[in-house]
């Protein structure tokens, strides 16, 4: 009878123990899951915000090549000068 009780009481301990640990792992995962969530927001951002600054230097290299298409430079010229496509220059009024 004492060994069953001994036993018991060791069990006890040990399911403690699993359940204590078992929780632990989750505040821990729960803890890296949301530091992922953040480090992937601010990569967002940085990307949304790098692709604004591109759009803003390509819509001044389109006014730079429309206004050196005004003065009839050569689309040629304007292509290796701005680095924008003998297409989009073409497009421009």
């Amino acid at each position: 009878m004492e060994s069953l009780k001994k036993y018991n009481d060791w069990q006890n301990v040990l399911d403690y123990a699993h359940e204590e640990g078992y929780q632990e792992a989750v505040l821990k995962y729960e803890g890296l899951l949301q530091e992922a969530i953040k480090q992937t927001e601010k990569e967002k951002k940085r990307a949304e915000e790098k692709e604004k600054l591109l759009n803003e230097e390509h819509k001044k290299l389109l006014e730079t090549a429309q206004f050196l298409k005004s003065l009839n430079v050569a689309i040629e010229l304007i292509v290796e000068k701005t680095g924008l496509t003998r297409e989009e220059i073409e497009k421009l009024p």
